[in-house]
């Protein structure tokens, strides 16, 4: 396992800079490690002379709470950018279901004048068969009558 493997997100973000590279931190880690690797393993090595070398100075705190105060700024637009797609597909399902609404209440009232309709139409039938059974009751009686009266 390399040193990279172990590094976090920022930690890798710092490394790359300090070879003039700029990552994207909204990769994912694998990522990052890969393209890292990749740099330094196509960078040309250089020779320094041991009298070259810098002694490390340690980051200062203001330093350290300037990057960390980057990263959460970063944080925070990525997290806004987010807040923002998620409120546009909110509304985009607002607007589908107000449509749908929209569209089951114009089938609603169309089944309820159907159903209306159709309640005229049995209760022209019912009148029409109470009024056919009346006929059919006088003319029973007027045959009784002339069959009766005849004999």
């Amino acid at each position: 396992m390399s040193d990279l493997d172990k590094m976090t997100k920022a930690q890798l973000e710092s490394h790359a800079r300090t070879l003039g590279v700029e990552l994207d931190r909204r990769e994912t880690r694998a990522k990052l490690i890969t393209q890292l690797k990749r740099i330094v393993s196509s960078a040309p090595v250089e020779i320094i002379e041991e009298d070259e070398v810098e002694s490390p100075t340690e980051q200062s705190p203001l330093e350290s709470k300037k990057e960390t105060t980057e990263a959460e700024v970063s944080a925070a637009k990525q997290a806004v950018k987010d807040a923002r797609r998620m409120a546009e597909r909110a509304v985009e399902s607002h607007i589908q279901a107000v449509n749908m609404a929209d569209i089951l209440t114009k089938r609603a009232a169309a089944a309820q004048r159907l159903a209306d309709d159709a309640t005229r139409k049995v209760e022209v039938l019912l009148e029409a068969v109470s009024t056919a059974k009346e006929a059919a009751v006088k003319q029973s009686d007027r045959l009784e009558l002339m069959v009766t009266g005849n004999t």
